[in-house]
């Protein structure tokens, strides 16, 4: 077992290079993933993608946290399609404790429970025949 010190300096630096790491991903206030709005209102997802071996969905869906209008939206929709023939639909934005069920969900930029500048998930699992199936759809939120 050697007797050197790490220098104090060092894992400081480690520090900050991980938390710049995330800021930079995350909260930098541009387009971290280089995408364009193409939302224009509801995206729906049907059992063919909940079932297929994507692990997530982009739905296409940028919402902004600032001059919001028809072409920079608050709020966006995403369903699930023919919904009747599941017994239960839920939904839950990771890392939050923000649930929904049904067959639609409403995310907003202004929920302060997810509303950092990046890519963002939500899981979505469906009931059929008693056998629940999972999917993860993306959206985006800028500034």
């Amino acid at each position: 077992m050697s007797n050197e010190r790490v220098n104090p300096l060092f894992k400081n630096f480690v520090l900050v290079v991980v938390i710049l790491f995330f800021l930079a991903a995350c909260d930098n206030g541009s387009n971290p993933s280089g995408k364009t709005n193409t939302f224009t209102g509801i995206f729906t997802i049907n059992f063919e993608q909940i079932t297929d071996n994507a692990p997530v969905i982009d739905s296409g869906i940028v919402l902004f946290l600032t001059d919001n209008s028809e072409l920079r939206p608050l709020t966006g929709t995403i369903e699930v399609s023919d919904a009747e023939k599941y017994t239960s639909i839920n939904w839950r934005v990771q890392d939050t404790d923000e649930t929904g069920t049904g067959p639609a969900f409403t995310i907003s930029a202004a929920n302060t429970a997810y509303n950092l500048v990046c890519e963002h998930f939500v899981t979505v699992t469906v009931y059929f025949n008693s056998v629940p199936y999972s999917k993860t759809v993306s959206f985006n939120i800028l500034y």
